[in-house]
């Protein structure tokens, strides 16, 4: 009867483990939010810039970002995109900071390459930058230079 008990007791141990690990995934499934802006160049291009947060646990203080800059051309086709990826701890309502940052790339027209891209951060904010060369014929025809940052508030907002 003691071997019985102790077996069910560890079967509801584990199956209470198993929900609150699934009801805290999908809670923060919920809290996923996205932002998004749109520049529009003079040749009719423009740059859609999405900021996408990556939900965390609130007890840890700590909250992922990331902004992805997409450059489209005037018939509204993608040609490259640029990613600053982005950590962050903060101290309910004293200060946040940037812990790490990365950026990435993805090339959607083979006539574009990218020339330069860096990323970079300093208190509270993470910063990246990428310049895209349409090249034809082995003669640069278009340039474009994006930049993009990612700020954290003391509250864990991203902006």
């Amino acid at each position: 009867m003691k071997k019985k008990n102790f077996v069910l007791s560890f079967l509801l141990i584990i199956s209470l483990f198993y929900s609150d690990t699934i009801f805290a995934h999908s809670s923060q499934e919920k809290f996923e939010s996205i932002n998004q802006e749109i520049t529009y160049n003079d040749d009719g291009s423009y740059v859609i810039t999405t900021l996408e947060i990556i939900p965390s646990s609130r007890t840890t203080n700590v909250i992922s970002g990331k902004k992805t800059a997409t450059a489209y051309n005037s018939n509204d086709v993608a040609q490259w995109s640029f990613t600053l990826s982005a950590t962050f701890h903060y101290e309910k309502g004293i200060t946040a900071t940037c812990t790490s940052v990365s950026h990435a790339h993805s090339i959607f027209n083979s006539d574009w390459t990218i020339s330069s891209e860096s990323s970079s951060k300093s208190g509270n904010v993470a910063y990246g930058t990428a310049t895209g060369k349409k090249t034809i014929l082995f003669i640069t025809t278009e340039e474009k230079t994006v930049d993009v940052q990612i700020s954290c508030d003391s509250n864990g907002t991203l902006h």
